[in-house]
């Protein structure tokens, strides 16, 4: 089992995402003109955004959807987390690597990726989709988010790409989601990161001290509790995301999950390793100043790997 640690140069975004340096406003503000009351001119930097304020924050990635993706009915519902485009299609792109082995990216919807947590906004199977013509199921436990999701994805003509499944047991992960006939190539998953909603806050409490000169703290973000927080934090729900993994071992090419806290990773590798995967890897990503990580794992051995796409025809699966 090999333990390789990826980096595709180093402290920049993946070669193939659309986004590469710092945002263009004036570019932006044309495509997507309410953007422009968030706009503000700083006596150092220029032109740019409050990104102190959560409307900015939704303005900015609606433009950012609308540019590189056409996406141009993006209205999820209020209250719900907005997900940062660049970071989110990083993740993508790093996926489609793994999906690589080594060898041609692969396109087309007989790519089959299943987003856990997909949230109200769709973001990772709208991208996946745009970038890759992927086929996705996506899952939630908050009805309305996906409810929110499905408007969406009619909106943009995906409802065909993106099939929609709630998950009713919240102490559960992948039972009633994965079923017995799906073969997924890759799993993705976003999770909360927090144990409490005082833990949140407090994180973002020091982002948003980077952006603002004084004043009151004020809250940049908005999300539902079940988006942010989960019992012990991310590194409590990864763990159980893995062990669940070992039940659905031949009907998943490679599990992956966002981590956010790299105090977390030796843990979490730890446990990993005990439960036998036949190869993983950590994956850094960066956007900005911002480091993050993917943890990707598979029980299919190298020689099974290659003959999954013949598999996946052999069986086919259900919707």
């Amino acid at each position: 089992m090999s333990n390789p640690v990826s980096a595709v140069n180093e402290g920049s975004m993946h070669p193939r995402n659309k986004y590469q340096g710092r945002y263009e406003l004036q570019e932006l503000r044309v495509i997507y003109p309410e953007l422009e009351q968030w706009i503000i001119q700083h006596e150092k930097a220029g032109e740019t955004l409050q990104f102190a304020e959560p409307g900015a924050v939704t303005a900015l990635n609606k433009a950012l959807m609308l540019k590189y993706y056409g996406v141009s009915s993006w209205d999820f519902a209020p209250g719900y987390l907005c997900p940062p485009v660049p970071g989110r299609a990083d993740y993508i792109h790093h996926v489609a690597d793994l999906l690589a082995e080594g060898g041609q990216t692969p396109n087309g919807p007989t790519i089959k990726c299943l987003d856990v947590g997909i949230g109200a906004s769709g973001i990772y199977p709208i991208i996946g989709h745009k970038e890759y013509q992927w086929s996705w199921v996506g899952s939630d436990i908050d009805q309305k988010a996906l409810n929110s999701t499905s408007d969406i994805l009619v909106a943009n003509g995906l409802s065909e790409q993106v099939r929609l499944r709630l998950q009713d047991r919240k102490d559960l992960i992948f039972y009633g989601i994965i079923r017995k006939h799906d073969l997924f190539d890759a799993i993705v998953c976003n999770p909360p990161f927090h144990s409490s909603m005082k833990e949140a806050l407090a994180a973002t409490k020091r982002k948003v001290d980077n952006l603002q000169s004084g004043g009151q703290f004020k809250q940049n973000f908005e999300g539902m509790e079940h988006e942010l927080v989960t019992p012990g934090g991310e590194k409590q729900f990864i763990h159980r995301f893995m062990q669940e993994s070992r039940r659905y071992f031949r009907q998943v090419l490679w599990f992956t999950v966002l981590v956010s806290k790299e105090d977390h990773l030796r843990y979490l590798t730890a446990k990993l390793k005990s439960m036998n995967p036949a190869d993983y890897r950590v994956i850094d990503m960066y956007q900005g100043n911002k480091r993050s990580r993917i943890l990707a794992w598979t029980y299919q051995n190298i020689h099974e790997r290659s003959e999954w796409q013949w598999k996946k025809q052999m069986l086919g699966g259900e919707e």
